[in-house]
């Protein structure tokens, strides 16, 4: 037997109670702390998924922007090009 046991079986059952009902309520602590930490790291991880969306929305509207509106489209005029590109 280790010491720690040892002086569990020397304790009074009061003691021991009092002992109980301490690391109960330390538990008790420390399941609300775990519960913040998760609704926080929910947000983060919301947070951040919503900033990469934007993120590649926005890249793919400058790229829509940037792309030449001459080439590879067809020209009905002169009946040449390729559809390659449709710009909603």
């Amino acid at each position: 037997m280790n010491e720690l046991e040892m002086n569990y079986e020397e304790m009074t059952k009061k003691e021991l109670v009092s002992i109980i009902k301490s690391q109960k309520s330390e538990l008790i602590s420390q399941e609300a702390v775990i519960k913040e930490y998760k609704k926080h790291l929910e947000q983060v991880i919301e947070f951040s998924s919503v900033e990469k969306y934007r993120e590649t929305v926005k890249r793919n509207r400058e790229a829509v922007d940037t792309t030449p509106q001459d080439s590879n489209f067809y020209n009905p005029d002169i009946g040449e090009g390729i559809i390659s590109h449709r710009r909603i």
